[in-house]
């Protein structure tokens, strides 16, 4: 008994000591500069949300550090040499030149073993989220705001001269409404100076938007910050259950720079689950023919190397196709299609010849990043219930390549109809007829189609953009501007509403200046700095000081754009200028709710009567005889919003 007490308590604290390793797990990494040179002595420390620190770690001569931490969610994780940080090195007469700040990491997540390196410079990225806007664009955006050392000091000693780095706490600050006589603190790089990089798990993806804004510490002083859109990684990673920003910022006028990490739960995107993927992906080939039931399907292990899921992932979803009586497993063989007339019960109910089939849709990018969510589910509704399948398929940016890929694909593949939506006026009409020849459908959506023998849907795009110019001649508005990114020859629907435009002007005996129609501005130009001559700011004022009152923009994105670049350089709308946009798609309405401000004058497509449209062709088309072919165009209507009114009396030509 005397030897039992002894044991038992070391067992106890055997067990306490395994259980704490089964919930912890290793931190391991280097912190050194841009150089790759090791900070020795360097604190790493995790912190909860009262940013309390919860465990701490320091660097050895070589920057190498080591933590044991809990499993679990930490608000931040931070790193500093606190002799070169800001106000201890100012306190001790550190040269100015060898002061740093701080490296950051939000919403760290502790759920393995994880190595951690860092890098810290003058640059401090804080206040780093980033985040999606449902029903938008899609794409991530990206809450960023920087600190430039270099430009807090300067500005420390112009306006501040007793003030030290982080010395008040802003807990307290009531909230009050925005003076507007508040004075910048210019912390931050302006963002031609700003120099950014955004990687995503690993993966640099592209910024499709910067965009400067203004953070208030209380309601006369803010500092700049900005919001970053950034594009969705090409090859995405689905082994972890969260993605990892890291964005990386100089600022090129003094060479400061800083990075910073950001982890995001893949739960808070509301995506589909993983075994759903698999499922619909083998429906879908079910339903092209891909799948014969007398042959077996991909094995366990391949379908594992294609998704890269777990093997529990992908043994869910072959069990849900079981259990729905879509697929039955030979014991030492694998997995089969079942016999058709098994499989009938299980799948939609059929009521004519092409039923079961599949039909594909071929678009240029995202269907939510021009509103096309809509009509993509019109169109599956209604296949739906005749008993088929819709299946979208993606072109990148190179799409006269990958679209002509992914019909030379679907040729091969047993779809019973293709509608092709083309991003410039090639429709690889050589392709498309194969679809005929061989008793297949084909719409056109978008764009008229080139061949009398195939049908196309698209909005009355000229009748839009004459409606939008007659509102704004109806307020009184004569010299009216039409920018544009495209050229009306490499995209038919853009020459279609800048003929409504032109079309308008001279029903109203109102002259074209030529000069006021710009097909030009390409994306990169559009938010470029007003030091640019092509840039939009500099077109803006031009055409302001020119005397037009009113633009019309070639869609909403480019709308917004406008109404930026207006507010910057101090173009009133609509007292000075009018603004109008063509889609009234989703992507530009998230972009509004960022700016309430704003609610653009805009012409809205019916996407969800094109969508049903566009599947009724198909549906009919099929196995149908050769014939000429309709097009079919479907109305649009004006939005009005409050970046349009009255045109002014004496228009502003002061602005410098």
């Amino acid at each position: 008994m005397k030897q039992f007490f002894p044991t038992l308590f070391l067992m106890l604290l055997c067990s306490v000591a395994y259980a704490q390793q089964q919930d912890s797990v290793t931190i391991s990494g280097r912190v050194t500069d841009y150089g790759g040179q090791p900070i020795d002595s360097a604190c790493v420390w995790w912190q909860n949300p009262q940013s309390n620190n919860v465990i701490e770690a320091i660097t050895d001569k070589n920057g190498h550090y080591t933590a044991r931490v809990l499993k679990g969610n930490y608000q931040k994780v931070a790193s500093i040499y606190l002799p070169s940080y800001a106000h201890v090195a100012m306190k001790n007469g550190l040269p100015e030149t060898e002061h740093r700040l701080e490296f950051w990491a939000w919403n760290f997540i502790a759920d393995r073993d994880t190595t951690l390196d860092i890098r810290y410079n003058r640059m401090e990225v804080y206040g780093l989220h980033a985040f999606r806007i449902p029903g938008a664009m899609p794409a991530y955006q990206i809450y960023v705001r920087p600190m430039s050392l270099t430009r807090f000091y300067q500005w420390m000693k112009e306006n501040k001269p007793e003030s030290i780095l982080h010395g008040e706490t802003l807990g307290n600050i009531k909230q009050e409404s925005q003076s507007k006589d508040a004075k910048e603190s210019q912390w931050a790089p302006r963002p031609e100076q700003l120099k950014t990089t955004v990687w995503i798990d690993g993966e640099e993806v592209k910024i499709l938007m910067k965009q400067e804004i203004k953070e208030y510490f209380n309601a006369n002083e803010y500092a700049n910050a900005y919001l970053l859109t950034v594009d969705l990684p090409k090859h995405p990673k689905t082994g972890l259950p969260y993605r990892v920003f890291k964005v990386e910022l100089e600022d090129l006028e003094n060479g400061d720079r800083g990075e910073g990490l950001y982890y995001m739960e893949t739960t808070a995107e509301k995506k589909t689950p993983f075994y759903q993927i698999i499922i619909d992906d083998i429906l879908a080939q079910i339903a092209a023919g891909s799948f014969s039931y007398d042959q077996p399907i991909c094995t366990e292990n391949s379908l594992i190397e294609q998704y890269g899921f777990s093997r529990i992932t992908v043994r869910r979803a072959m069990t849900e196709l079981e259990n729905r009586g879509i697929l039955y497993r030979k014991r030492g063989v694998g997995s089969f299609v079942c016999h058709p007339e098994e499989l009938a019960p299980a799948l939609p109910e059929t009521s004519s010849s092409p039923a079961g089939k599949l039909f594909a849709f071929v678009f240029p990018f995202h269907v939510s990043k021009t509103g096309l969510t809509d009509a993509f589910q019109a169109a599956s509704d209604y296949l739906l219930s005749k008993g088929c399948y819709s299946s979208i398929y993606i072109a990148d940016e190179h799409e006269d390549k990958t679209g002509r890929s992914i019909l030379e694909k679907l040729l091969s593949m047993n779809v019973a109809g293709v509608a092709y939506y083309p991003r410039t006026s090639h429709v690889h009409l050589e392709l498309l007829n194969q679809f005929l020849f061989s008793g297949r459908s084909v719409v056109v959506m978008d764009v008229p189609s080139t061949s009398p023998c195939i049908p196309s849907v698209l909005s009355d795009n000229l009748s839009g953009s004459r409606m939008l110019t007659e509102h704004l001649i109806a307020l009184g508005h004569t010299n009216i501007a039409y920018l544009s990114g495209i050229s009306p020859s490499d995209r038919l629907t853009i020459g279609e509403r800048l003929s409504g435009y032109m079309l308008a002007l001279s029903a109203h005996k109102i002259p074209i200046h030529k000069e006021w129609i710009r097909t030009d501005i390409k994306y990169e130009k559009r938010l470029a700095p007003l030091s640019d001559p092509n840039s939009l700011r500099s077109i803006l004022k031009e055409l302001v000081n020119e005397g037009v009152t009113a633009v019309l923009a070639e869609h909403d994105s480019f709308a917004y754009d406008i109404l930026l670049c207006c507010l910057d350089v101090g173009i009133s709308v609509p007292q000075t200028l009018n603004v109008c946009g063509f889609d009234n798609n989703e992507w530009a309405s998230a972009l509004s709710n960022n700016n309430p401000s704003f609610s653009i004058t805009t012409i809205a497509q019916d996407q969800a009567t094109i969508g049903k449209e566009v599947a009724k062709l198909l549906y009919n088309g099929v196995g149908a005889p050769i014939t000429q072919a309709q097009t079919v165009t479907v109305p649009v209507r004006l939005i009005e919003g409050n970046t349009t009114g009255p045109a002014p009396i004496h228009p502003n030509s002061s602005i410098v």
